[in-house]
């Protein structure tokens, strides 16, 4: 109900533009979607989650660099047990072959610098979506479903497209067809001296020889709707957590399964 409130208030002119929208659906709704994820649909705190994600991000960065040293057993581990995406586990292979092929300390410097990979900074969670209705393990029935996004943060999949945005439709959706959480992260670690100059104290940094550059990691995790009826909170123990995105390096409907649902206008 309140994000068929924030439409009517919206001007005619901001109805056109579609990412005034989702920025002013956001500022209503970002703080409720934030609290409800993680408060019943995780049922942990943010600081947790970063732990886990700095825990995970680690472990596929140890697994990448064994890979690169002819060792792929733990990257494919990883992607047996779950705990990474099979799109992202195959663009890391790909790169890790291109790497070893050239022979060379570094693929370029746009590419996922392996090598160098450094996740001393803090963890900052950067985004978080909440996907009502739909998991990745059911994606291939999204093909002639329907998708509404209430801003970035909330995205609502039914087989009838009308009333997505009614909180009774989205409650009965959890508690029949689960929901999916994405969680983006960025890792980054302030550059020392020694390396990368001295510090003005201002973020720059004179006689650098680079910025440091951040890692972004996307994680998600399935929940299933038995866990959330009756307003129930999940168990964190029980959630099935994967990396699927790594610095951009997945496929964009990848990252977005439930794409294959056809959208629905907002407004």
């Amino acid at each position: 109900m309140l994000a068929a409130k924030v439409i009517a208030a919206v001007p005619v002119r901001a109805k056109m533009r579609p990412g005034s929208l989702t920025g002013l659906v956001d500022l209503f709704v970002g703080r409720r979607v934030h609290r409800y994820v993680f408060d019943r649909v995780l049922g942990m705190s943010e600081r947790s989650l970063l732990q886990g994600a700095a825990h995970a991000a680690q472990s596929v960065v140890d697994a990448t660099q064994s890979a690169m040293h002819g060792e792929p057993a733990l990257l494919d581990g990883l992607e047996e047990g779950g705990l990474l995406d099979p799109v992202l586990h195959a663009s890391l292979a790909h790169k890790v072959t291109q790497h070893r092929h050239r022979n060379g300390w570094m693929l370029n410097h746009e590419s996922f610098q392996f090598q160098r990979i450094d996740l001393g900074g803090s963890p900052t969670l950067c985004g978080t979506r909440l996907v009502v209705g739909a998991r990745r393990e059911a994606a291939a029935e999204l093909a002639g479903m329907h998708r509404l996004h209430l801003g970035s943060v909330l995205t609502v999949v039914d087989d009838q497209p009308d009333g997505l945005w009614r909180p009774s439709r989205q409650a009965a959706l959890l508690a029949e067809r689960g929901c999916t959480v994405q969680c983006a992260v960025s890792f980054t670690k302030e550059p020392d001296d020694a390396t990368h100059g001295i510090s003005n104290g201002h973020g720059r940094y004179f006689g650098a020889a680079a910025a440091p550059v951040p890692h972004f990691y996307t994680l998600e995790a399935s929940v299933d709707g038995d866990a959330l009826r009756d307003g129930g909170v999940a168990d964190p123990d029980a959630l099935r957590w994967c990396v699927v995105d790594v610095n951009g390096m997945s496929d964009h409907d990848d990252i977005g399964f439930w794409q294959a649902a056809a959208e629905v206008p907002l407004v």
